[in-house]
């Protein structure tokens, strides 16, 4: 089965999941493919597309969003499964998943999974740093990457794939 592995990283956990999932799965590195730097991919060659992205005040990045619903047709004939990092809890987290994908794609996908994630304060601009320190109180970088809910992912997609 031809997989690909398209996602969009702001600080780099989205980035390291997705390519532990194209080890995990067995995905040639050839088709993990970072949107920021491939905005012109022709997804009609894969059977399978595992799409990713952090959210990241509340948004995955527009562009992506933007590609994805140009090519909603054709995503909805493949097997998809979409993952989300983001450091939300519980039903928040859960909202801004169903807000920035689109009610078919979720519903049409073999696996979804919100995988928690990082605050890289290292990877982060002086501004992004005052805000995260405002509203989370840390002042340093943290990891809340779920690792439970990545192994289940690769579970159910080795179960479907």
């Amino acid at each position: 089965m031809n997989t690909l592995i398209l996602f969009t990283s702001h600080h780099g956990t989205t980035k390291k999941l997705a390519n532990q999932l194209a080890i995990d799965l067995e995905v040639d590195t050839d088709f993990v493919l970072d949107f920021k730097q491939n905005k012109k991919i022709d997804l009609s060659g894969f059977d399978l597309i595992i799409i990713g992205s952090s959210i990241h005040m509340g948004s995955i990045p527009s562009d992506f969003k933007k590609f994805l619903l140009e090519n909603l047709k054709l995503l909805l004939t493949k097997k998809i499964a979409i993952f989300m990092c983001g450091m939300e809890k519980g039903e928040s987290l859960t909202l801004e998943f169903q807000n920035n994908f689109p009610n078919e794609l979720r519903n049409h996908s073999i696996a979804n999974a919100l995988l928690g994630g990082e605050f890289l304060f290292e990877k982060m601009s002086f501004l992004e740093k005052l805000i995260i320190k405002k509203i989370s109180g840390l002042a340093e970088s943290k990891s809340e990457i779920d690792y439970d809910a990545y192994y289940d992912f690769v579970e159910k997609l080795k179960f479907t794939a």
